[in-house]
């Protein structure tokens, strides 16, 4: 559940927190990250490595301190300013996170950006599931989407496996 929770809500919080610019590169390199990772694991959980009985606290062991140093680090992150901004309509407190997060004090041009998406998030309130659907030009993305989540989920089921007798 903690790896889930990870892969799913890191890639959302980047896209949050980074400038339009750099959106599409950083998401792009926190999923190859995710993917050495993975093949990291994968090598680690083989039977002559770690993937024993003998040990299995040790992988378990070494899985925990990710764990830790990973909510050691979340704890000083700052909301997002777009949430901020587009949620709580508060946007002193988006300017100063912005100011904080790029570390210069002219961020008008993103507040000009938030204050678009605002507004074309204002009209676009009643969106529904089947809306989606129907609407042409986002169809075939959705449906990429749907299919590449998918089947990197199907990919990943043999995670868990039986250790050998």
């Amino acid at each position: 559940m903690g790896s889930g929770t990870l892969i799913y809500s890191s890639p959302l919080y980047i896209l949050e927190i980074s400038s339009l610019n750099m959106r599409g590169a950083l998401v792009t390199t926190l999923f190859l990250f995710f993917m050495w990772g993975y093949l990291l694991v994968q090598i680690l959980t083989s039977p002559w490595i770690w993937g024993n009985e003998e040990n299995f606290s040790l992988l378990v062991g070494v899985t925990a301190i990710f764990a830790i140093i990973s909510s050691i680090f979340l704890v000083p992150s700052p909301e997002s300013p777009r949430f901020l901004f587009l949620q709580r309509n508060d946007q002193e407190k988006a300017r100063q996170v912005l100011k904080k997060l790029r570390g210069k004090e002219d961020v008008e041009d993103e507040m000009l950006e938030l204050y678009q998406e605002h507004l074309a998030e204002s009209n676009q309130k009643n969106m529904t599931v089947w809306k989606l659907l129907r609407f042409g030009s986002l169809r075939w993305h959705l449906i990429t989407v749907v299919v590449l989540v998918s089947g990197s989920r199907f990919i990943q089921t043999n995670a868990v496996r039986d250790f050998p007798e």
